[in-house]
C-alpha cells in the first residue's frame, strides 16, 4: 500500500513540475504583442495619426497634411536604416537618428505658414520646458 502511495505521489510530482516547466516556457516564447493593451500601426498609419494630430493644433490645408505623411514616411525609411544599420558605437547610433528626426523637423517647418510655424515653435518650447522640469525633478528624487 505504502509503495503504491508512493509512486502516485511522484508521479503527480512529476507531472505538476512538467505542467509548471511548460506554462513558463509558453509565457517566455509569447510575442510582446501578444498584449491586447498595444496596438501595432504599420508607419503609414502612424504617419497618416501624426498628420492629424498636426491637422488639428495647426489647422494645416489637406495638401499640407498629405505632406506631413509623406515627409515622415521618408524620414521613417532613414530611422529604420539607422536602427538596423550596425554602428561602431550607440552613441553613433543615436546621433544618426537625432540627426533624421532633426531633418523631418526642418522639412515640416519648410512646408508650414508663419503663423503655423510660431504655433509649432511655442508648443515645442511648452514641451521642452516640460521635459526639462521632469528630468530635474527625477534628478532631484535620485538624490
Amino acid at each position: 500500500m505504502m509503495k503504491h502511495f508512493i509512486s502516485k505521489a511522484l508521479f503527480l510530482l512529476v507531472m505538476g513540475l512538467l505542467v509548471n516547466v511548460t506554462g513558463v516556457w509558453a509565457q517566455k516564447a509569447a510575442p510582446a504583442t501578444a498584449n491586447p493593451n498595444i496596438q501595432v500601426l504599420t508607419p503609414k498609419e502612424r504617419a497618416e495619426r501624426k498628420a492629424a494630430q498636426m491637422t488639428k493644433q495647426y489647422q494645416l490645408t489637406p495638401a499640407q497634411s498629405q505632406k506631413v505623411i509623406d515627409i515622415y514616411l521618408g524620414t521613417n525609411k532613414d530611422l529604420r536604416e539607422a536602427r538596423q544599420t550596425s554602428y561602431k558605437t550607440p552613441q553613433a547610433k543615436k546621433a544618426a537618428m537625432k540627426q533624421a528626426k532633426q531633418d523631418r523637423t526642418q522639412a515640416i517647418r519648410a512646408m508650414l505658414t508663419p503663423t503655423q510655424r510660431q504655433k509649432m515653435d511655442e508648443l515645442t518650447a511648452q514641451r521642452m520646458a516640460k521635459q526639462a522640469e521632469s528630468k530635474a525633478k527625477r534628478a532631484a528624487a535620485t538624490k
